[in-house]
C-alpha cells in the first residue's frame, strides 16, 4: 500500500507554499514564490476549466499536478496537463498515479478532453519516455538562450541605431510613454495583439481582454517600467520589447515579449 495520497489543492497559504517549494526544487534557476502563484491564480479567467492536486507523504508535499483549458489558444476539449514530482520521491509510482488521477478527473469535465498538451525538457529522458508511453508526441520546441552582458559589445549594433534614426524610428521607455500618452496601455495592447499574428503557435491564438492584459503586464510584480520599450514611427506604436524580473533576481532578467507590426 502506498504511503502517499492525492488531494485537491486548497488554494490556501499552506498549499501555495508547498507548490512554491516543489517547483523551486525542480527548477532552482526559476524560483517560484507564493506571490507569483497567487498573482496568476487571481488573473485566471474562471470561465475556463481547471483543477489542481497535491500529493502528500507523511504530511509532506511530494508532487503536484494540474490541468486547465489552454487559455492562450482555446479550443473545446483542448487541455494543458502538468505533473511535477519532487526529485527525492521519483521512481515510486507517484507520477503514474497522479497522471491516472488527472485523466479520471478530465473524463468528468465538460467539454471532455480530446487534446492534451504538456511541456518537458529534452535533457530529461525519463520524462520524455513517460510521456511517449502515454501517447504524447512532440509537436513543437521552445529554445532558450542567455545573453551575458559582461561580455556583450553594444558597439556592434551602433549601425542599427543609426539606421533606425534615419527612418524616423525612436525607442521610448514606459515611464515616458505613460507620462505623455494617456492611451499608452490601449496602444500597447493593440500592438501586441497585431504583432503576434505572424508568430508560430500551437493553434489559433485566443485574444485576452484589455483588462487581463493590463493586469498581466503592468500590474505584475515582475514588471520593470525602465525595461519596457516601444518603437515609435512618427508617434505610431510599431514595435515592443520588454524585460521582466520573473526570477526575483535583479541581475537576471527575462525577455517577456518582443514583436513588431507585420
Amino acid at each position: 500500500m502506498s504511503n502517499w495520497h492525492i488531494r485537491p489543492f486548497a488554494y490556501a497559504a499552506a498549499d501555495y507554499a508547498a507548490q512554491a517549494l516543489l517547483q523551486t526544487a525542480l527548477n532552482p534557476q526559476s524560483a517560484q514564490t507564493v506571490e507569483k502563484l497567487k498573482f496568476w491564480d487571481d488573473w485566471w479567467d474562471p470561465s475556463y476549466r481547471r483543477a489542481r492536486f497535491l500529493v502528500e507523504s507523511a504530511g509532506q508535499p511530494v508532487a503536484i499536478g494540474h490541468y486547465e483549458e489552454w487559455i492562450w489558444w482555446y479550443e473545446p476539449g483542448r487541455y494543458y496537463v502538468s505533473l511535477e514530482v519532487h526529485p527525492d520521491f521519483r521512481n515510486q509510482g507517484i507520477g503514474s498515479a497522479l497522471y491516472d488521477h488527472l485523466m479520471r478527473e478530465l473524463a468528468t469535465e465538460t467539454p471532455q478532453g480530446t487534446i492534451f498538451m504538456t511541456k518537458c525538457r529534452e535533457d530529461q529522458p525519463a520524462t520524455i519516455r513517460f510521456l511517449t508511453q502515454r501517447g504524447f508526441a512532440e509537436t513543437g520546441r521552445e529554445l532558450y538562450s542567455e545573453l551575458d552582458l559582461t561580455t556583450f559589445h553594444p558597439q556592434r549594433f551602433a549601425a542599427v541605431d543609426e539606421r533606425m534614426a534615419q527612418q524616423g524610428i525612436t525607442i521610448v521607455a514606459y515611464p515616458e510613454l505613460a507620462a505623455t500618452d494617456p492611451l499608452c496601455h490601449r496602444k500597447c495592447y493593440a500592438l501586441q495583439g497585431e504583432s503576434m499574428t505572424g508568430m508560430p503557435a500551437g493553434g489559433e491564438r485566443t485574444r485576452q481582454s484589455f483588462e487581463q492584459y493590463v493586469q498581466q503586464i503592468f500590474e505584475n510584480a515582475a514588471f520593470i517600467p525602465a525595461t519596457f520599450f516601444v518603437a515609435l514611427d512618427q508617434g505610431r506604436y510599431v514595435g515592443l520589447s520588454n524585460l521582466t524580473n520573473e526570477n526575483d533576481d535583479p541581475i537576471r532578467l527575462t525577455t517577456d515579449y518582443t514583436g513588431v507590426l507585420p
